[in-house]
């Protein structure tokens, strides 16, 4: 890597570092944006799996592997994991539209899922989401319903349709965290596609600004396409007001009725917080 790369993430390393002793006040404000910001993220999930079972949802969770050299001395072979290289994990939370709201880094490869999860921070102070809503992750991580909710796919063997069609369209919601992760490494392919050629203590601020960076770019490439549209809905419209107050009304407008029409919990469903799809 070179030397005027390493200094500027050594840098971005210090923000993010010198800044601890706030962090709790942090994570209070920060859950207070996260509950304004859910009625954003709230029809994302529910057209994933295009089901109003899913219209409570706000969030997908999921863990990516980051290729790492093997660090020296006998703890080395803890970041062996269980593709059989060596690397950090990252744990992240995703929007429907693929960006990162909390991400975690640092655990070794070879730790399982599980225990990444109630070591993190979202976790333990229960941060993301607030009590009513739920994320959606892999059959890797435990279905609970405290200090978060998370919901995960039935086990097999399904019994009857109605898991079999739940585990469905649990899949499609899930699948925007895997094309996060893809698109993440894809947009870093020169750091992220290969062992990291940094100290492994290091690799966390790394990766941390990677993730900050995609954000960015998700933000700028919306904002692009709504500009686009909003342009095209002007050419339509001739010049009319009613025409262009309706086009680019509509390229913001977020609907908040799935708030009312929210999934209902019913008899043992609610034990594992898995929504009611119904018979």
């Amino acid at each position: 890597m070179k030397p005027t790369v390493a200094c500027a993430l050594r840098q971005w390393q210090k923000l993010l570092t010198n800044n601890r002793n706030q962090e709790r006040r942090r994570s209070q404000r920060w859950k207070a944006r996260m509950r304004k910001a859910i009625l954003l993220h709230l029809e994302g999930f529910q057209q994933l799996a295009d089901s109003p079972a899913f219209s409570s949802c706000v969030g997908a969770i999921d863990g990516c592997h980051i290729r790492i050299k093997t660090p020296p001395g006998p703890s080395g072979q803890d970041y062996i994991n269980r593709k059989l290289f060596p690397s950090i994990q990252l744990q992240a939370v995703c929007d429907g539209k693929g960006k990162f709201l909390q991400t975690f880094v640092g655990f070794p490869g070879s730790v399982h899922d599980t225990r990444v999860l109630k070591n993190s921070t979202l976790y333990k102070e229960a941060l993301y989401p607030p009590p009513g809503y739920f994320i959606v992750g892999d059959g890797g991580y435990p279905c609970i319903v405290h200090p978060i909710t998370v919901v995960t796919p039935y086990r097999e063997p399904l019994q009857g349709r109605v898991q079999s069609r739940f585990n469905g369209c649990h899949a499609k919601a899930r699948s925007i965290i895997e094309r996060a992760f893809g698109i993440l490494k894809g947009r870093w392919r020169y750091l992220l596609s290969k062992a990291l050629e940094v100290n492994h203590t290091f690799v966390p601020a790394v990766v941390t600004a990677c993730c900050v960076l995609h954000n960015l770019s998700i933000t700028a490439d919306m904002t692009e396409l709504l500009e686009e549209e909003e342009e095209e809905g002007e050419a339509e419209a001739g010049g009319g007001g009613g025409g262009e107050a309706e086009a680019a009304g509509g390229g913001r407008e977020v609907s908040t009725s799935s708030c009312e029409g929210g999934a209902r919990w019913t008899g043992p469903e609610r034990q594992t917080g898995r929504p009611n799809l119904g018979p």
